[in-house]
């Protein structure tokens, strides 16, 4: 319960379309992570020597792609006379770098301009003549897009874009980058990223395990034996190779512990029970450290989305954070959080929050940090394989001065 939740993960990439054999490709989504692809660092503007383009309209100059700010942009002009795709940017670096992929960021309002077909290329020196394609494909629309080829050492890069949707202005000339960034090999690193990502996958089994082994029999809703096993052989087996520390081929070790967690959690339920469950509702006590009157703590688990708990506004007003605790009346495995804020308008919205989570209340461990920007839609928090009795939900910052949440769903392994 300490923060596990798969931490190095490069937050969610979901494999697209490609078009050679020497490049994966990747496009962001909301909804889908792949657990074995880790953080990465990407080269540093201080040593980009500078940025060229094809053409650029004013005031969307080429080195808006590499100032960090993804609501500034490198754009085409949109007269209807421009030319047409191809379109390029190019930057030199002060000295080679060497690089294992790249990452294309659409323009702030990504449901406009999004690069579809591309090409990378690189070049060792500054000569340009000396460039060399090493990555082409197809990406599907996105927040981010990223192309990774085989480590390669290079002077400058070249980023060409080739076709696009565009669902703002639909014509067949214009194209735009809020950011592209230029990631760097480092064999060493991804090692110990590796290492992390492997020892967080042998905290979470254990967690499971931990679970587990309190209800294992063959009776219905009890955990079977045998999968119980399962999973304290694959673990073994993983904790072998991270301590051996030669991490070749741990992919395959990972995902085995991986589909053994899910086989345990699957195993104490019938066919045509879901893995997760909402909690009861009618088995959850709610205390907050701050509520107005009519706006208690228990509105935010009584079903009901008209309802809400709600920071005091009168009398006493206490500044953030806020902070509401949830008591399962036993520890549970928790799986995520729904955190619905007030319907009625929108104030009260956590913007910064945190999650604790033990069998204390009194010294509850930190688990992570969410953030939400959204307007009325409920946040949801991922928590993998936690086990807790108590739940915290503390309010860093909202979109005004209170806090208020409608409805708060809980949803568990348990049965």
């Amino acid at each position: 319960m300490n923060g596990f939740s798969r931490k190095w993960l490069m937050i969610v990439l979901v494999v697209c379309m490609v078009s050679s054999n020497f490049v994966n490709v990747y496009a962001e989504s909301d909804t889908v992570q792949s657990p074995l692809v880790v953080d990465k660092k990407y080269v540093a503007r201080e040593k980009m020597k500078g940025i060229t383009a094809d053409i650029f309209e004013d005031g969307y100059e080429p080195e808006k792609a590499i100032d960090g700010i993804e609501n500034s942009f490198w754009h085409t002009p949109w007269a209807p006379d421009s030319p047409g795709f191809p379109h390029w940017l190019m930057v030199e670096f002060n000295e080679p770098q060497m690089l294992d992929s790249f990452m294309y960021v659409a323009r702030h309002e990504s449901q406009f301009q999004f690069i579809t077909e591309y090409e990378i290329w690189v070049s060792p020196t500054a000569d340009e003549t000396q460039l060399v394609k090493v990555a082409d494909g197809n990406w599907s629309r996105a927040k981010t897009a990223i192309a990774e080829f085989e480590p390669v050492e290079a002077k400058l890069v070249k980023f060409v874009a080739k076709n696009k949707v565009d669902t703002h202005v639909e014509d067949n000339y214009s194209v735009s980058a809020a950011e592209i960034k230029f990631a760097i090999y480092e064999k060493e690193s991804i090692d110990e990223r590796i290492s992390e990502l492997i020892s967080s996958m042998i905290t979470q089994a254990n967690e499971v395990l931990g679970y587990a082994r309190e209800d294992i029999g063959e009776e219905a809703h009890q955990f079977k034996t045998s999968s119980v096993t399962a999973l304290e052989e694959a673990t073994n087996s993983l904790n072998e190779l991270l301590s051996s520390g030669n991490l070749d081929g741990y992919s395959t070790r990972y995902d085995a512990v991986e589909v053994a967690i899910t086989e345990v959690l699957a195993s104490n339920k019938s066919a045509e029970e879901q893995l997760t469950v909402p909690t009861l509702k009618t088995l959850m006590k709610a205390s907050a450290d701050t509520q107005n009157l009519g706006y208690r703590a228990e509105n935010a688990i009584d079903g009901d989305s008209t309802t809400m708990w709600h920071s005091s506004w009168e009398g006493q007003v206490l500044p953030h954070p806020h902070a509401i605790t949830i008591d399962f009346e036993r520890e549970l495995l928790l799986d995520k959080i729904s955190i619905l804020p007030r319907q009625d308008k929108n104030s009260g919205r956590i913007t910064s929050g945190e999650i604790y989570i033990g069998n204390d209340p009194d010294n509850l461990e930190f688990v992570k940090a969410f953030t939400d920007n959204s307007s009325a839609d409920a946040v949801i928090v991922e928590l993998p394989y936690t086990r807790g009795r108590y739940l915290k939900i503390k309010s860093i910052k909202s979109n005004d001065t209170h806090t208020a949440i409608s409805e708060i769903d809980v949803f568990t392994y348990d049965r």
